[in-house]
């Protein structure tokens, strides 16, 4: 037998949780239950995480250029020139939602037990280190949305799977790397989620919700070093 003349083929099934497992999965077990106090004030994890972020990201553009032949018209086309409107509604969007479930959860989940509303922990407390924060956020923002809402919910349009479940299937992958967070971040990653592959599907552009994912996220870094890395 010649195992040269074999072509491994991987089923779509199997396809993209391979993909997540191999990606994602460990960076997302290394946070463990959380980020560690001043996790943004460490030089060395901006430069791991832009560099893994950039390799990641080209790796998966490699990937969706290379889809095999399928049903090209179900595949998006979500590569367009970025509009500063839907810029500004992706960023509005995600907020609300983030506020939303801020709030409601604040309130409802008790202070104690698997499912409480964890406190927040101090990321950053060095004013210099928010611009590599910035760009780092930038980075990240990059390859979630080429992942999630680019390659993974194209692919399975281009396998023939109907727009609804591709959503929820790309939005279950993305909110599944966020069970660290507990409950408040599962819930807001699969309604981000589902919101920001929503836009995908009305004709946005990646690159309209790439800015507004990061600024979201960098928001919340300047936030949070306000609110609690001042304090020290």
């Amino acid at each position: 037998m010649n195992f040269r003349d074999k072509k491994l083929q991987i089923p779509l099934k199997a396809e993209l949780p391979l993909l997540f497992v191999i990606l994602y999965l460990p960076s997302y077990l290394n946070q463990g239950t959380g980020f560690i106090r001043g996790f943004f004030d460490i030089p060395g994890v901006h430069i791991q995480m832009i560099l893994l972020s950039t390799v990641y990201s080209l790796f998966i553009y490699y990937l969706w250029e290379n889809i095999p032949s399928g049903r090209q018209d179900q595949v998006a086309d979500c590569l367009g020139v970025p509009r500063f409107r839907e810029f500004l509604l992706t960023l509005g969007g995600l907020a609300l939602i983030y506020l939303v479930i801020s709030a409601g959860l604040s309130a409802l989940l008790p202070r104690e037990g698997v499912f409480r509303n964890p406190e927040k922990p101090v990321l950053i407390t060095k004013a210099p280190m928010l611009i590599p924060a910035a760009v780092t956020c930038l980075f990240s923002a990059l390859q979630e949305e080429i992942f999630f809402r680019g390659y993974a919910y194209n692919r399975l349009l281009q396998s023939g799977i109907s727009p609804s479940k591709a959503m929820f299937i790309s939005t279950v992958l993305f909110s599944a790397g966020h069970l660290y967070q507990g409950v408040p971040g599962l819930l807001y990653a699969f309604a981000a989620g589902l919101f920001l592959v929503s836009r995908i599907q009305k004709g946005a552009s990646l690159f309209s919700l790439i800015p507004a994912h990061a600024l979201l996220n960098f928001i919340q870094i300047l936030l949070n070093f306000f609110t609690e890395g001042m304090k020290i």
